[in-house]
């Protein structure tokens, strides 16, 4: 086992003995120790926490609480040794969990004694040297989230009493009323532990521990008061109410062989006010831990749902201000002397102005009902009197007065409405005419105009080819005439 440890200690060295294989080296020495027996692992546990062995001897809570009332600033193991020996139980936790369940009471009780350690070192930070501070926070953060582990990865452990109090004292009471100052800008490990015990009914009865003496020291009143922060973010905002969910919708824990009921010292459960529609028994104990809280939920959705109506109106000033803009750049544009030179400029626009309405003031800023030049189909049957223009040219303008005359009338249905095109202008049918406009498809009617152009085209085409037909034949003829003359 010393062998071992050594290996999974080592850092310097070849090959799998080296600081790049550590890995590797970990991985094999975590496989080994997959198949020790129980007392060849203990001894390793015991190498592995040996630097800190002290903290082990006695009850939990008075190893807790002689860490606290021992830490020397000028006498504290390394806090790199100490962030590796948290790193490693990580690792043999995970990966043995299963086989190291004899010895979870131990390492708890370790992990619970360096936390109020260094909670202890930083409630001194005036005789710690700047540089310390953030790797303390570093251990105090890596704590929490080892304590989390236990609850996660460990559901039916059986917790004792003095267990769960060492675990308050080291943990949640230094931190828990700083929760509403150092949470809203992102759930901290400690809003994380609370937000895990939420979702398990066993856990409830710790939600409802309190510190005698000290109030302000509530688990859910300092949760909830984080919905008051200004400056709170949709992260912690999506925990806190998470939290307030699964109080109200997980029902009330039932005791098996596999789980018992937690027994926490100084739970206290809020009453139910006496003529309240439903009554204590009627509540799950979820529901009772969160009576106390509703006021701050029911602020926090009111202030949710004006800051909403906020939002709209600001968007409506906005929508109208872009309106009004947008008509006066139209009225300026139809004085311009040259129009067009401030049409580029306006096209950008359309990349930054996304409501309806004002995209369709934008829209008409490039309609010139002055313009008749600018008909867009009267510029493509436009086309056709072209004095050199080519076959593909033809063949796709062709198509585009093929596809108005055959495509059916566009019927609207669910799923694609018809759309709103401001300034479009329909070609009347002119009176008298052998078809009416209701006969007519929109896509003829709009054809309409442009059939002089194509009969043009035709004619120039049959033209033409009566021309081309008429070289050949003198071509032949000529040819003819010159075989006879020889």
């Amino acid at each position: 086992m010393r062998i071992l440890f050594g290996r999974l200690r080592s850092k310097g060295g070849s090959k799998f003995q080296g600081k790049a294989s550590a890995a590797a080296r970990s991985s094999i020495v975590l496989r080994f120790l997959g198949g020790c027996q129980a007392e060849e692992l203990g001894m390793f546990i015991r190498l592995l926490l040996e630097p800190l062995g002290h903290h082990a001897e006695g009850s939990c809570v008075e190893a807790v609480e002689r860490a606290v009332g021992q830490t020397d600033v000028a006498a504290v193991l390394p806090l790199g040794r100490q962030h590796s020996l948290l790193n490693v139980i990580t690792v043999v936790v995970d990966k043995l969990g299963h086989l190291v369940q004899a010895h979870l009471p131990r390492i708890m009780q370790i992990v619970l004694c360096i936390s109020a350690s260094v909670s202890a070192i930083l409630d001194r930070r005036e005789q710690l040297k700047p540089g310390c501070i953030n790797p303390l926070k570093n251990l105090r953060r890596l704590g929490v989230l080892r304590v989390l582990d236990f609850f996660e990865g460990f559901e039916s452990y059986a917790f004792s009493p003095q267990e769960l109090d060492a675990i308050f004292q080291a943990v949640v009471w230094p931190q828990v009323c700083r929760l509403p100052t150092e949470s809203p800008y992102s759930p901290t490990p400690l809003l994380k532990l609370i937000h895990a015990w939420s979702k398990n009914a066993r856990c409830f009865p710790l939600l409802a521990k309190q510190r005698p003496d000290q109030p302000e020291c509530d688990i859910l009143l300092n949760v909830f008061s984080l919905l008051s922060a200004k400056k709170i973010t949709a992260a912690t905002v999506a925990v806190v109410l998470d939290i307030a969910e699964c109080l109200v919708t997980t029902p009330d824990f039932v005791a098996t062989e596999a789980a018992a009921a937690l027994d926490v010292n100084g739970c206290v459960v809020p009453p139910v006010v006496e003529g309240a529609v439903v009554s204590a028994d009627e509540l799950s104990l979820g529901s009772r831990l969160l009576l106390p809280h509703i006021s701050a939920l029911l602020a926090f959705f009111s202030g949710v749902v004006g800051d909403t109506e906020r939002t709209r109106r600001k968007k409506n000033r906005t929508r109208e201000t872009e309106i009004d803009i947008l008509a006066t750049v139209q009225n300026l544009l139809r004085r311009c002397v040259d129009a067009t030179a401030f049409l580029a400029p306006l096209s950008k626009l359309f990349s930054v102005v996304v409501n309806k309405l004002p995209r369709m003031a934008l829209t008409k800023t490039f309609l010139r009902p002055d313009q008749p030049e600018c008909d867009i189909l009267l510029n493509v049957f436009s086309l056709l009197s072209a004095k050199k223009i080519t076959a593909a040219t033809v063949a796709v303008v062709l198509d585009i007065a093929e596809c108005l005359v055959t495509t059916p009338d566009f019927v609207a249905t669910e799923a694609a409405a018809a759309l709103d095109v401001n300034g479009c202008v329909v070609p009347p049918v002119v009176e008298g005419a052998v078809v009416s406009a209701d006969e007519l498809s929109l896509g003829s009617r709009l054809l309409l105009p442009h059939i002089s152009a194509l009969l043009a085209f035709f004619s120039g085409v049959v033209g033409d080819t009566e021309r081309t037909r008429r070289k050949k034949n003198r071509t032949r003829v000529a040819k003819e005439l010159s075989i006879l003359s020889k």
